[in-house]
């Protein structure tokens, strides 16, 4: 059957997860401030795991140009290229991290949403994405 990799790639840290049938069966946060080749972190996860992943999603902090991804906020890159090389994977994705917090977002029920103040139910219509970054 095999897993998918999702990684979510900010300039504080990169937190992957395994996933099999939607289930998060290993997950690990690592630090990218002092890490110079952010590849080498994908390299790591995938190495913990007994096979490479059928599909990976990227989730990255930043704009994606040519299939590379250039942090905001921090001096590096993801290169696609470079991650089909290491996971060999069927497919793979490359998305900006806001991006999938709005498909997130978009898709997310009421039972999976704890109201801490205001409305008693998640109102319908428009929604709204904030975040700080790096952090």
């Amino acid at each position: 059957m095999g897993w998918d990799l999702v990684a979510d790639i900010g300039g504080t840290n990169a937190r992957f997860a395994a996933v099999v049938e939607g289930k998060v069966l290993d997950k690990h946060s690592y630090s990218t401030k002092n890490q110079d080749d952010l590849h080498e972190i994908f390299a790591q996860f995938i190495g913990t795991q007994q096979s490479s992943p059928r599909r990976v999603m990227v989730a990255a902090a930043g704009g994606i140009n040519d299939g590379v991804v250039q942090l905001t906020n921090a001096e590096k890159k993801v290169d696609l290229g470079k991650l089909l090389a290491i996971a060999q994977p069927e497919h793979i994705w490359v998305i900006n991290d806001f991006e999938a917090a709005a498909w997130a977002l978009a898709t997310v029920d009421e039972s999976k949403v704890e109201i801490i103040r205001g409305v008693e139910r998640i109102p319908t219509g428009n929604r709204l994405i904030l975040g700080p970054g790096t952090g």
